[in-house]
């Protein structure tokens, strides 16, 4: 019982917030892992060229 609501409280927590989170949160759960991948990458791809 307690695995679980650490395993709950983690992936509470790691969740990305916002619109562009949610947007890869959705393309993942629509089209799969793979869709999801390439959302996650082009939306950290602006980010790590900016750095």
């Amino acid at each position: 019982m307690l695995f679980a609501k650490g395993l709950l409280l983690g992936l509470a927590i790691a969740a990305p917030l916002g619109p562009i989170g949610a947007l890869c949160i959705s393309r993942t759960l629509d089209r799969g892992f793979w869709a999801g991948v390439a959302a996650v990458s082009a939306r950290r791809l602006p980010m790590q060229l900016t750095r």
